[in-house]
């Protein structure tokens, strides 16, 4: 029997994992931006540097090595916006 549950303990495991993937919410990270150019600047986080886009009432505001909040709007590194500078 102790087979048996292993294997549908697996099963559940392999179905919410997936359910997990394919949720779509927004993830927040801190970073530094690297360079700046026009609603565009390039931020480093955690040791990677990711493309964001600048809002119209951050793009003349946000210059390089601030410390700014990045948001991931689905969580799948297609759309990153600065939300805010620190």
């Amino acid at each position: 029997m102790s087979d048996l549950q292993d294997k549908l303990i697996e099963s559940i495991e392999l179905v919410v994992n997936g359910l997990i993937n394919k949720m779509d919410y927004t993830s927040s990270s801190i970073g530094r931006v690297i360079n700046t150019s026009g609603y565009d600047c390039l931020v480093e986080i955690s040791g990677g540097e990711y493309n964001c886009k600048l809002p119209k009432h951050l793009h003349s505001v946000v210059s390089k090595d601030d410390i700014v909040v990045v948001q991931d709007l689905h969580n799948n590194n297609t759309k990153r916006f600065v939300i805010a500078k620190i």
